[in-house]
């Protein structure tokens, strides 16, 4: 495998492994909501996100509500979580 190949591959995976643990988030902490998770540029620039968000990538979602309990069992989950004051940011940077 060519490493273009072996990188896309790496993505693929990566945002394949975003999407499982997004489904067992929501198992684990009942009553949140991703409102926001893999976005196009367009989108993103819509929103106001940064030119190199992870959105763009799979790699970053937020979540409501916002409130103490939820935040702690997102922090157990995800290296980078974000109180944004309406939503939870949470990825993998």
């Amino acid at each position: 495998m060519k490493g273009m190949e072996k990188t896309i591959l790496g993505v693929l995976i990566l945002i394949a492994g975003m999407a499982v643990l997004l489904r067992v988030m929501l198992f684990l902490i009942p009553g949140i909501t991703v409102t926001s998770w893999f976005r196009t540029a367009a989108k993103n620039e819509s929103v106001g996100g940064t030119k190199r968000s992870a959105h763009l990538l799979g790699w970053a979602a937020d979540i409501v509500p916002v409130n103490y309990d939820v935040e702690n069992r997102l922090r157990s989950l995800f290296p980078f979580v974000l109180n944004e004051g309406d939503h939870i940011h949470i990825g993998w940077y």
